[in-house]
């Protein structure tokens, strides 16, 4: 499977999510049966905050890529298992292929995003890690200028888990 790399629009964002249920030892019944579902992948949520000389307006207008994401991977079920509640042996049945990466266009919830606290760009990723001082997430303003966030030490984005990047934009 992969993530999409155009997570703009809902659709592609949602495609890019890999669900995962099982119940074992059920008999054919007209009840109905409860499948809990788990998030197999990961979500990156990111909020940029207009810093000094960058104004709410540019914000809205800006466009938001995770770059360098490595976004192909395989899922392998485990059919042994009974109990799939253990975040860890989730996690193992998800493979992300390291020989392959591209930038991923972030889905913002409207177009007028950044605008309050709660306006986040999200994406769903594979299990990752982004290198402290690398390049991790690109916005771009209506003007072109192009800010770049480096984590400072290894970000481990892990399966089944949401993470929350906070981005204050200074111009200059």
């Amino acid at each position: 499977f992969k993530v999409e790399t155009e997570q703009v629009g809902t659709g592609n964002y949602y495609a890019s999510d890999l669900l995962y249920s099982m119940r074992k030892q059920v008999m054919p019944t007209e009840i109905e049966i409860e499948l809990p579902f788990y998030h197999m992948l990961s979500q990156v949520r990111i909020l940029v905050v207009a810093g000094a000389e960058v104004t709410l307006d540019n914000l809205a207008k800006s466009s938001v890529q995770i770059v360098g994401a490595k976004y192909q991977g395989t899922f392998t079920p485990d059919a042994t298992l009974t109990d799939l509640s253990d975040q860890s042996k989730r996690a193992a049945m998800v493979i992300t292929d390291d020989t392959q990466t591209t930038n991923i266009s972030v889905k913002r919830s409207d177009i007028s995003a950044f605008q309050t606290s709660t306006d986040f760009a999200s994406a769903i990723m594979l299990p990752q890690t982004f290198a402290a001082g690398t390049g991790m997430v690109k916005i771009t303003l209506p003007n072109n200028d192009e800010f770049t966030y480096k984590p400072s030490t290894d970000l481990k984005i892990e399966s089944g888990k949401a993470y929350l990047i906070k981005i204050t934009i200074n111009d200059g």
